[in-house]
């Protein structure tokens, strides 16, 4: 709603710069007038709104701007070529432009998609190896608890389950981190595309 009340504003805008000066400019001035408001529109609002816009600037051109002002009556045919022209141009624009902000997106999206997978792939490599170390020392320790036990003294064998205790716990924070991360960077990711979705 909010965007077809930006697309009218606009139209209000031209039309009242347009009014006062109308009697020292040629017609044509202000059709570039009304453009540049349609290319304003194009650019922050979804297509509906812009198409809008483009109507109701060519209509208002024709209304307060093409002789006889403020009405709907032609004093020259030849304006017609005018207004059609101007309406093609209009829609032309709002059309262009949407499809440039879309491929845009897509260009951002893409962007967006190749990072997280560089930054996917940095981050299963360095955590790889955060895994890694403590899983071979809890290997180590296990194995020996098992091959070594009759051979191994209380305090020997309370060593190793504690070796066994410490790395665990290293390990549970990692993944636990890894998990944090990976929550966060699809939050983000997912608001992103959320909010180029509703450009």
């Amino acid at each position: 709603m909010f965007e077809y009340a930006m697309s009218i504003a606009v139209v209000v805008l031209c039309s009242a710069i347009s009014i006062p000066l109308r009697s020292r400019f040629e017609p044509p001035t202000f059709a570039m007038l009304y453009l540049l408001g349609v290319i304003a529109v194009s650019m922050h609002c979804r297509r509906r709104a812009a198409i809008l816009n483009a109507l109701l600037s060519v209509t208002a051109f024709h209304y307060f701007c093409v002789p006889f002002h403020d009405s709907f009556v032609l004093e020259d045919s030849n304006y017609l070529i005018t207004l059609a022209g101007m309406l093609v141009v209009a829609l032309v624009i709002s059309t262009l432009t949407f499809k440039v902000r879309a491929q845009a997106a897509d260009a951002i999206k893409a962007e967006i998609a190749i990072q997280a997978e560089q930054t996917r792939n940095s981050l299963l490599s360095g955590v790889s190896h955060d895994i890694k170390t403590p899983l071979a020392s809890i290997y180590g320790a296990a194995t020996s608890l098992l091959e070594e036990e009759e051979r191994l003294v209380p305090s020997e064998r309370d060593e190793l389950i504690q070796s066994i205790a410490d790395e665990a716990q290293r390990l549970n924070h990692v993944v636990t981190n890894l998990r944090k991360l990976c929550f966060k960077n699809k939050k983000v990711f997912g608001t992103f595309s959320r909010r180029l979705h509703r450009r």
